[in-house]
This record gives C-alpha cells, structure tokens and sequence, in this order.
C-alpha cells in the first residue's frame, strides 16, 4: 500500500520550507561595540539643555580612569549636593583649597553629598592626580573632559561651585565666597544652610574669580 501526502500536509511542508528560507535571512542582530556605546551617551549628554536655577539635574556625565565617558546619578534623597569644579591649570583652585577642606568639615556629619570634577578638556587623569597629590587632597576629582557636566549645570569656570538642593534642584552657582584673597562671606555655607533650613538661598549667583573653561558654554 502507498502512502500519499494529502493536500494539508502538502501545505504545511511549504510553509515549514519557506519560513526556513526567511529565518536563515535574517542575521542575528550585533551588540553594540564599547566605541558606539560611548558615541551615544556623548551624543544624549551633548543634547542636554544648560539648566536654570531651580532646574532639576538628574545626572551627569563623567568619564572613568580609562577614558570612557559614563552617566552617575546626582541622588535626589534630601541631601544638598555641592559640585566643586576643577581645572588643574588655574591657581584659583589651588588658593580654595583649605576653604574647601573647611566646607568638608563643617558638614562631615554626612549631610551633604560632594562632588569635584575637572571640566577643562586640556588637563589628563595624570595631570590630575598629580596636582590632587601635590595638595594633598582627601578627596577624589573626576574628569568631565567633554565638558558636559559644566554646560548642564551653567557653570562657567573653575574654582566655581553648583548647589543642589535635596531634590536635584539648582539653587546657587557661581564662586564659593566673595574674594579670592580676603574672603568675608561664604556663599557656598549660605547656600547648604539655606537649603538644610528649608529656607531660600540668598544670593543664587556670585560671579567667579576662576578660569574660564575653554568650552562653548553660553
């Protein structure tokens, strides 16, 4: 007796054959290399908008010991934030020095978050660690050599300050205090009081005696 492949079966076979056909077209898809991985975060943090005082920052981009750009999270929870910036060739940063370790101090207490980073795109993780050895910082500097952790925040220059208030809000920029040489007035204290009080910050801006970043910032 024979046995006959019916119509049905006929069909399905064809079918069977012809999805084969497809599925051995279609490649399976290629990760992403590390290069274009690192080309699209470049690419959103280049996209990000120059925030206002009282604009939110949820995170920023930095770049690792190995040269990879990343994005950290700024925390939103309840803390002040205060983002010191560096540039290894301005002296400003160098004479802040000891008002920094004193703002460290004053709130060793864990109540802020502090954050120094280095926006000018002419200074290596070399030239960095070598000037943050030389003064003995206690704290660690990271790089923003694209700049984008400057533009986001509005901060023009080093030896400069951004306070964030505990939800990510922009609530002062510009010099830590009102006199490189014969400092009166600590607006960076003002500021991280104010908002630990609940109360507003007064003044929100202060013009810097730092070094411009040689980045197209306006």
């Amino acid at each position: 007796m024979k046995l006959g492949v019916g119509p049905a079966a006929m069909l399905l076979l064809a079918g069977a054959s012809l999805l084969a056909v497809l599925f051995q077209g279609i490649a399976t898809p290629r990760p992403p290399t590390q290069a274009e991985r690192d080309a699209r975060l470049l690419a959103r943090f280049a996209d990000a908008p120059r925030l206002h005082l009282g604009e939110v920052a949820d995170e920023l981009l930095l770049i690792d010991p190995e040269g990879r750009p990343y994005a950290t999270a700024i925390p939103h929870d309840g803390k002040p934030v205060v983002v010191w910036f560096w540039s290894v060739s301005c002296r400003c940063v160098r004479d802040c020095e000891e008002r920094i370790l004193t703002l460290l101090e004053r709130y060793a207490d864990g109540r802020i978050h502090f954050l120094a980073v280095d926006s000018n795109p002419d200074d290596s993780a070399a030239d960095v660690q070598k000037l943050r050895m030389s003064m003995d910082s206690p704290y660690e500097v990271l790089r923003d050599a694209h700049g984008a952790t400057a533009r986001h925040l509005g901060v023009l220059a080093s030896a400069s300050v951004a306070v964030l208030d505990g939800e990510g809000r922009i609530r002062f920029r510009g010099a830590i205090d009102d006199d490189l040489y014969e400092p009166t007035v600590s607006y960076v204290h003002a500021a991280v009081d104010a908002i630990l009080a609940g109360e507003p910050v007064t003044p929100t801006t202060a013009k810097t005696y730092g070094c411009r970043f040689p980045l197209d910032l306006d």
